[in-house]
């Protein structure tokens, strides 16, 4: 479910669902949480897996970043957790039907995982 333009409404529902357990996306990025393990932060290329860059990666993450940041202060809800769960944040490509893991920052620490 975007939550990004909605109504109030729309985004109280989107928010109850992350919640949930179920995914959200907002301003691009998709959120969901892993119980009370993490919460997992996606954002995507805009090229194919061959022509993306771990500096395209390390952009990506950092928007998806304050996006995250963006959200937390929208939400009462959203903010608890992203105060108290840690965060992996990934950069994907979707294919369409899903999407695979470009590069992933966990931890503070940065890793390429393209081949």
């Amino acid at each position: 479910m975007d939550i990004s333009d909605g109504s109030t409404q729309r985004f109280a529902v989107g928010i109850e669902l992350f919640l949930e357990g179920h995914a959200v996306t907002y301003k691009g990025c998709s959120f969901w949480r892993d119980h009370n393990v993490s919460i997992h932060i996606n954002s995507y290329s805009d090229w194919n897996i061959d022509r993306s860059t771990p500096e395209m990666a390390r952009a990506k993450i950092a928007e998806s970043k304050l996006v995250a940041s963006e959200l937390a202060t929208k939400s009462r809800e959203f903010g608890a957790l992203h105060k108290t769960l840690p965060h992996q944040y990934r950069f994907c490509y979707d294919y369409g039907n899903g999407a695979v893991t470009i590069a992933k920052e966990i931890d503070s620490v940065f890793t390429w995982v393209a081949t």
